[in-house]
């Protein structure tokens, strides 16, 4: 995910809120395998106890590392008289962090909308430059294959490969897709706008060494629908769905948009299994400025470090203006119950700084834990 978000920072711009890692996520999963080995003293026979340590590393919207401890139980067997000696092996899964386990959910939940939405930013923004580059382009057609290198000043196209559009950034992210459609109107000069009209666009998106996905999105007069499957790079999968309803409006001096969206979700893998609603209200205003403000309402269960976790109706709360967080009041508007083995668990929440807007996941005595920290105004 982090890959993705340095993508968008070269240019490859996402949705607000929907892609755009943040600089502190917190999106560690933590559980472990121990293998133990024992060993027991006695006369024949003899048993015996160990304990092990284990890894897991997990990754949502951001990146982390947890630990996590499990202990094994072993029985060994000794022959002789006097004193026997046994060994054996077990293993375990304890979660060490619940905490942390916690905000996982949430991010995990809230991650596929924004990735759908990015891979669909970045294969218009992929596809705008390649039309833009071929000195082959007719100009009516969009250029949907080749090689976009933005690693040269100025970036360049080549015609290979036929099959797919690969785009290579200044730095050392790689993304290949595959676009199946590619409709819309040619005249919207931002990805934004683009999506914002009608449209078709069906494509596979592959970041090299992260996510591989496929995404599709339509718009026909203000409804439309999106949809997404594949792998997060983390070990996960997950499935996607949204129906939209939006409004835009287009002058010379002013650009307005308005969208709700029922999400859902799953994800599913490394000792995750969980089905998530996720629908978002979003309202931007362009004129001399960007502002912007979305509310996110989440709704989790399933099953996450060997626990059953639930959360009904959670809202996050955001807005910004030209990238930065602004408005605290509306920010702390944020709220939600975490549940753990059908126990309240943890809150959702925000914490606000000098310089910082954070969304928590606070978990009373066990500490708040970082679910996303933006800069603010």
């Amino acid at each position: 995910m982090r890959r993705l978000a340095r993508l968008v920072a070269l240019g490859f711009a996402l949705l607000p809120f929907e892609g755009c890692a943040p600089d502190d996520a917190n999106v560690d999963e933590g559980s472990g395998e121990g293998e133990g080995e024992g060993e027991g003293e006695g006369e024949g026979e003899g048993e015996g106890e160990g304990e092990g340590e284990g890894e897991g590393e997990g990754e949502g919207e951001g990146e982390g590392e947890g630990e996590g401890e499990g202990e094994g139980e072993g029985e060994g067997e000794g022959e002789g008289e006097g004193e026997g000696e046994g060994e054996g092996e077990g293993e375990g899964e304890v979660d060490p962090d619940p905490a942390t386990t916690a905000t996982n959910v949430v991010a995990l939940c809230t991650t596929p909308g924004p990735l759908v939405d990015g891979g669909l930013q970045i294969v218009w923004t992929a596809v705008a430059a390649a039309t833009q580059l071929d000195p082959r382009n007719d100009g009516v057609h969009p250029t949907v294959t080749g090689t976009v290198n933005a690693r040269v000043t100025p970036p360049t196209y080549t015609a290979t490969p036929a099959d797919a559009l690969v785009v290579l950034d200044t730095g050392d992210v790689e993304v290949r897709a595959v676009v199946r459609s590619f409709a819309g109107n040619f005249a919207r000069d931002s990805a934004r706008d683009f999506f914002a009209d009608d449209h078709d666009v069906d494509a596979d998106v592959a970041i090299a060494g992260g996510a591989a996905f496929s995404v599709d999105s339509t718009l026909l007069r203000a409804v439309g629908a999106r949809h997404g499957a594949g792998t997060l790079g983390d070990g996960h999968s997950f499935t996607f769905a949204a129906t939209t309803t939006s409004t835009a409006s287009f002058d010379s001096a002013t650009v307005e948009y308005r969208a709700t969206e029922a999400r859902t979700a799953t994800i599913v893998g490394d000792g995750v299994d969980l089905a998530c609603d996720d629908d978002l209200a979003y309202h931007a205003v362009v004129v001399d400025h960007f502002a912007e403000d979305a509310t996110n309402t989440v709704s989790v269960t399933g099953t996450a470090a060997g626990a059953r976790w639930s959360l009904n109706g959670g809202v996050l709360k955001r807005t910004f203006s030209d990238g930065l967080a602004v408005e605290p009041d509306f920010w702390t508007q944020t709220h939600g119950v975490v549940r753990r083995d059908d126990v309240d668990f943890a809150t959702l929440g925000a914490r606000v700084s000098l310089d910082r807007i954070e969304l928590v996941v606070d978990a009373g005595a066990a500490g708040a834990r970082v679910l996303e920290s933006n800069p603010r105004r």
